[in-house]
């Protein structure tokens, strides 16, 4: 595989209560998704036309999975949130639906391992990354990064783990991105 480009997103304290269903109030709504983002990078990173998209519409990415993990092929759903306008992954609350390989079988962390309670300890805790690559052939893969100490940080490339380091310092803030890798970033991988 070539990387033509990365699109990222650190999972803030909202999002990682999302996916594990922490944030469900007694009349039982909260939210279950991983919000990407507004930006049209979104649009433009996964080849959706923007001119034809849809508000709450769900568009499936093909993702190429892990070989000797079967359920990490298939597709994730991707839709454009209509009361707010940004970009989300549904129902990544559920394990049926969670992506495979953002699941604590393949090292993300749980909220057993992870300090949720509390902001701060959360984000002092190396909270996980989730991206995706979109190789030189338009095809895409899933991965998660669930250890962001800087040492394993630093096992990535350098255009990949300075903006990861940057939004752990961040926060709230600053924790989305894509990276493009030109034809001289490639070959220094």
């Amino acid at each position: 595989m070539t990387v033509d480009s990365v699109l990222w997103r650190f999972i803030n304290l909202s999002n990682f209560k999302a996916m594990y269903d922490l944030n469900r109030s007694e009349g039982g709504k909260s939210q279950v998704d991983i919000r990407l983002s507004r930006k049209d990078c979104v649009t433009d990173f996964f080849d959706i036309s923007a001119d034809s998209v849809n508000q709450g519409e769900v568009y499936h990415i093909d993702l190429i999975g892990v070989r000797g993990i079967p359920s990490s092929h298939g597709s994730i759903p991707l839709e454009k949130n209509p009361g707010r306008g940004e970009w989300r992954i549904p129902n990544q609350h559920s394990p049926e639906k969670k992506y495979e390989l953002w699941k604590p079988e393949y090292g993300f962390p749980t909220p057993e391992q992870i300090k949720w309670e509390d902001a701060e300890k959360y984000y002092e805790g190396d909270p996980p990354i989730i991206y995706f690559v979109k190789d030189i052939d338009n095809q895409f893969y899933a991965r998660a990064v669930p250890d962001t100490t800087r040492e394993a940080l630093n096992d990535y490339p350098g255009i990949l783990s300075e903006p990861w380091k940057d939004s752990r310092r961040a926060k709230e803030n600053n924790n989305f991105g894509v990276v493009h890798f030109d034809s001289d970033t490639r070959n220094k991988q």
